[in-house]
Parts: structure tokens; sequence; C-alpha cells
């Protein structure tokens, strides 16, 4: 386990992010992060409710609207979530805290929790995860990501820290880094049953260089990029297939885990 840190914290972060970029539209590319994943999950034709756990500025929760899915969402950020009202009224989104939700015992069949779970603080992970399984049916699925302690992370994070120049020591939470095996253990611990785990790279780390950038990313523009997924140029996806291959535990930057909820004492 490893903690990030910055010198904004986590709220700030997000409230920054999400006031840069319009809501999203549905996520057009079924075979980026995260919809591939999503729809690993759910499939393509959903039965039963949805929830989209940290749904952001939205490109997931408005992409199984479009398709007539039963899907809610929530975050933590106010600011997105009115945001995603505006662009769509008829979405079922409201601001909520992953720990404490406003919603029934085994509410949903699917939750998908993208970029959540490592923005809480150790101390608070345990929580959050039983909290998804109330609200999950008996077998529900969670599709989850979390942050890899590895090599890339740790490189990203050391450039990240270059960038910034701060003279300030960061001391406030970012991020929570976790091994595969203790990502698994989480899970496990707080009642679920883990299917499946991808090494998936939802930010290249070349990504970040423009010159591994496709033609038509050569210019940072995120709300394209959530759209369409990050694009590399022939080069940068050679090197980033070869890559995986060889070193896939390190040279991604999140796991993706597909887990159930597992019987409970009670339950047999």
């Amino acid at each position: 386990m490893r903690v990030t840190y910055r010198s904004r914290d986590n709220k700030d972060y997000w409230e920054k992010r999400w006031s840069a970029i319009p809501a999203d539209e549905p996520m057009e590319n079924e075979d980026a992060y995260p919809l591939r994943y999503a729809l690993m999950a759910t499939g393509n034709a959903p039965k039963g409710w949805i929830l989209e756990a940290g749904c952001g500025a939205g490109r997931l929760l408005r992409y199984y609207h479009a398709l007539g899915a039963p899907i809610r969402g929530f975050d933590f950020i106010p600011s997105v979530v009115d945001k995603l009202k505006k662009a769509d009224p008829s979405l079922d989104v409201t601001t909520g805290d992953i720990c404490s939700l406003d919603y029934p015992d085994e509410s949903f069949s699917h939750v998908l929790a993208f970029g959540l779970y490592h923005n809480l603080p150790p101390d608070m992970l345990g929580r959050a995860l039983l909290e998804t399984r109330r609200v999950l049916k008996p077998g529900g699925v969670l599709c989850a990501s979390f942050r890899a302690d590895n090599m890339t992370t740790r490189v990203t994070d050391w450039l990240r820290q270059r960038e910034t120049k701060s003279a300030a020591t960061p001391d406030r939470f970012h991020k929570l880094n976790l091994s595969e095996a203790e990502f698994r253990a989480a899970l496990v611990s707080n009642g679920f049953t883990v299917d499946s785990m991808h090494y998936v790279v939802n930010m290249p780390v070349l990504y970040k260089f423009r010159f591994f950038r496709h033609a038509t990313h050569k210019t940072f523009d995120e709300h394209k990029m959530r759209l369409e997924g990050c694009r590399l140029n022939l080069l940068g996806a050679l090197l980033q297939s070869f890559l995986l291959k060889f070193a896939p535990s390190q040279y991604c930057n999140i796991y993706v885990a597909l887990a159930r909820r597992a019987k409970g004492p009670s339950e047999d």
C-alpha cells in the first residue's frame, strides 16, 4: 500500500478538474476503458438496475441512459452533478457519498465504480466496499478499478512532482495505490468473490509525451480523450502493446476487478 500526496487535497483536485470540462457525451469507443470493462459486467442489454458510483462528468451514465438501461449515478462533487442535470434533465443523478448511500439494501444488479475507491484514504476503503455490497443484490456484479502500486504509477507521480516544481512538500492525501494482491484482499475481506482481474492502461504514461500521441490528439483535450479514449500513434501503440505483453503488472496503471457479492453467513 502506498499513498500519493499532493499540495492540494483530493476534493479540491476533482472540483478543479470537473469545472474545466463540459458534461460528457455518451462514450463512443466500446473497446476503450472504462466502457469495455463495464460491458463485460453488464452485457450489451443490461437487466436490472445499474448504479454508477462516482459518475464524474457522465460518459458511462449517459451511454447506458441512451441505451434505455435503468441506471442511476452519483458523485461527491455537486458542481459536476449540476452540470449533468443541465445537460440532460432526464438523467437520474445526484450528489452522494460511497460510505453512506441513500439506497435501500439490494437495490442494484450491477455497480460500476471506476476511479472511485482509490480516492479514499485507507481507513475509509473497507466502509465503502461494505456499503457497496449492501446495495448490491445477492450475486450482483461489481466492476471496479483501483490505482496500481507499481513502476508506472511511481514514475507518473515522480513526473508530476517535477512538473509542479512546488517548493512546498506535498502533504495532502491525493490517491491510494494498492498492489494486485492488496486490492483482491480488500474485495474478499469485505464480502466479494473476485471473478477476474485485468491489467489496464487508462492513461498511458506514453500519452503524457506528445510524440507518442495520435495526430488527432496532439493537443491535450480531456473532453475528447474521455469520449474517444487515449489514442496513441502507431509507434506509441506498438510500444504499449510490447510493454503490456511482457510486463503487464508493471506497465498498467490500474487494475479492474469483476467481482460478485458473496453470500453472508445468514444467506445460506
